[in-house]
């Protein structure tokens, strides 16, 4: 987007992104937010480092058809989530969300726990560590796996907890057979 242009663009895009956009696209406040989001030179370098690494996301696509494929054999319901990458400005503690068969992978988050980006945004080491690629799959099936427990938070107790992320770590380990127990 060119953010000179903002308002005419977005209008192009609220069909196929209407996820990221929402409703309140038109508003100036959002526009700001959008704006303020494309002019930060942090975000740009984010971006820039995110182009080398993941110039195109077919690879991710084509990793996650077997895990769905498991999935779908567990949940006969569910349907195959359309996937979007993005640029979070390295939310570190949400790297997958998912959201009505929607997955969106903050793939900023994946850029190998070397990446220079983690350092200068002063995110400890011990978290940069699981922002390897090797991480995006079983990101993506514990929040799919967190978003079809739905759990009231306000009647969840500790044992309540601790039951849902062991489901969860195990819908991950069912639907990652090759990957390593843990992420």
């Amino acid at each position: 987007l060119n953010p000179g242009k903002l308002s005419a663009e977005l209008g192009t895009l609220v069909p196929e992104y209407n996820f990221f956009l929402g409703d309140q696209w038109k508003e100036p406040a959002k526009q700001q937010t959008l704006y303020n989001y494309l002019t930060d030179k942090n975000i740009i370098e984010i971006n820039n480092e995110v182009k080398i690494l993941y110039p195109d996301v077919t690879s991710i696509e084509k990793e996650l058809a077997e895990p769905f494929t498991i999935l779908q054999k567990q949940y006969p319901g569910i349907n195959k989530p359309e996937v979007y990458t993005y640029v979070s400005g390295l939310d570190i503690e949400m790297p997958v969300i998912y959201a009505d068969s929607v997955i969106a992978i903050a793939i900023d988050d994946f850029l190998g726990a070397a990446n220079k980006v983690y350092e200068k945004a002063g995110i400890p080491k011990y978290k940069a560590a699981r922002c390897g690629r090797e991480n995006i799959l079983p990101s993506v099936m514990y929040a799919i796996a967190g978003g079809l427990m739905k759990i009231d938070p306000s009647k969840q107790t500790l044992l309540d907890m601790m039951i849902a992320e062991g489901k969860a770590l195990y819908l991950a380990d069912i639907t990652l057979p090759e990957k390593p127990k843990h992420f």
